[in-house]
C-alpha cells in the first residue's frame, strides 16, 4: 500500500525523491516513520547521499521485521490447523477433504490466541484427546518448514544486504570527520 507524503517529508526533497515506502495495507505508517526516525537519529545522515542510504537501511530493516511476523504469522495458523484436525478426530468418511468444523476451528485459534484461559482449555482438550502441544507445533513445523526456509533465505539476504550499506554509510561519515590534532602529528 503505497500513502501520501506528509508535508514535512515533501519539504525533504529526499523523501519525496524516494516516494513512501511500500507498506502494505495492514502496516502502520506511523511505526515505519518512527523506525526511519530512530535510524535517522542513530546515524545522524549529513550528506543527502547519507540520508538515502539510511532510508534504504530502513526500509531493509522493515521487510527484516515483515519477514519474522509473516514466519510467525505462518507457523500460528499452521499450529492451530493442526490441533484442529486433532481435536477434531480422524475423518468419518473415507472422501473427508480434512475439513474443520467451526468449533474445533474456534479451538485451534484459541491454542495460538492471546487468552490464556481459553489456550489452557485447549491444552487440556488436546492432552485428553491422548496428543502433546510438542507434537502439534512439530507437526505444524514441519508442514510449513519450506515456506518458514523461504523467508530464512530472504532475511540472510537482507541482513546482507543491510551490512553493506551499513558499511559503506560509516565509511563516508569516517572520511567526513576531521582528524584529531594528535592523529594529525601521527600521521606526520
Amino acid at each position: 500500500m503505497s500513502r501520501s507524503l506528509s508535508s514535512s517529508q515533501l519539504s525533504d526533497p529526499i523523501t519525496s525523491l524516494l516516494g513512501s515506502p511500500s507498506l502494505w495495507q495492514d502496516e502502520d505508517p506511523d511505526q515505519f516513520d518512527e523506525l526511519m526516525a530512530a535510524l535517522t537519529a542513530e546515524f545522524s545522515p549529513a550528506t543527502a547521499y547519507e540520508r538515502i542510504l539510511v532510508r534504504n537501511i530502513s526500509e531493509l530493516q522493515w521487510d527484516m521485521l515483515r519477514h519474522r511476523r509473516l514466519q510467525k504469522t505462518l507457523l500460528r495458523r499452521q499450529i492451530a490447523k493442526v490441533a484442529a484436525l486433532i481435536l477434531q478426530g480422524p475423518p468419518d468418511m473415507p472422501f473427508d477433504l480434512g475439513l474443520v468444523s467451526p468449533e474445533y476451528e474456534a479451538m485451534g485459534r484459541a491454542l495460538v490466541g492471546p487468552d490464556p484461559a481459553a489456550r489452557q482449555k485447549t491444552e487440556v482438550r488436546i492432552e485428553a484427546a491422548g496428543h502433546g502441544i510438542d507434537e502439534i507445533v512439530s507437526e505444524a513445523y514441519q508442514q510449513v518448514a519450506g515456506e518458514i526456509a523461504r523467508h530464512e533465505q530472504r532475511l540472510a539476504a537482507l541482513i546482507e544486504e543491510r551490512r553493506g550499506l551499513r558499511e559503506e554509510l560509516e565509511m563516508l561519515q569516517k572520511r567526513r570527520r576531521p582528524m584529531p590534532p594528535e592523529a594529525e602529528l601521527a600521521a606526520e
